[in-house]
């Protein structure tokens, strides 16, 4: 038990859903104040409310996953996915850009910042509710499968959401303006 008698995971997982949760906020707030940029040409890199609509469609396919549920899916993961978990942490750590492992994913066709924000802070509010109850009942069940670091309970898989939500911050704020 950590201090308060809370069990260690379930620790893990709140303090990352805060987190989650501000850096959402932050980056939104970020982006509204920021002067529209041009719309990108095929092949350029995307808009700042692009990476956020990217970080929204992540999540909804995450809470999707979670709500149609893993639980009767009891198998570890394989040393496929734990290798899988190193190399994703090494891409997000340093900040590479690689290709979605999913087309669900992919900012297209763009949408407007209000729709992202809306749909982004329901995804955001959708995983909250679900990963508390899930790490209260059943902390070490798998609640999610990532395409390459595989199933995950909730701490792991909200410490993979904050994870993939700050790699993209720093993009975010390489393509806003100065200021």
């Amino acid at each position: 038990m950590a201090r308060g008698g809370e069990p260690p995971d379930l620790l893990r997982t709140e303090r990352a859903l805060l987190r989650l949760a501000r850096l959402r906020t932050e980056l939104i707030a970020s982006v509204r104040k920021a002067p529209d940029p041009p719309a990108p040409g095929p092949g350029a890199p995307w808009t700042p409310v692009q990476i956020l609509q990217h970080l929204m469609l992540a999540e909804e396919v995450a809470l999707g996953q979670m709500r149609r549920g893993l639980a009767e899916d009891r198998r570890r993961p394989t040393l496929r996915h734990r290798v899988g978990r190193v190399a994703v942490k090494v891409v997000f750590h340093l900040r590479l850009r690689v290709r979605t492992p999913i087309s669900t994913v992919v900012p297209e066709p763009p949408l407007e910042l209000a729709e992202v924000e809306r749909r982004w802070e329901a995804a955001g509010r959708g995983i909250e509710v679900f990963l508390r109850e899930r790490a209260r009942s059943a902390p070490g069940d798998p609640v999610f499968r990532h395409p390459i670091a595989g199933p995950l309970g909730p701490a792991a898989a909200v410490e993979l959401l904050l994870t993939h939500v700050r790699h993209h911050a720093a993009q975010v704020r390489e393509r806003l303006p100065a200021g």
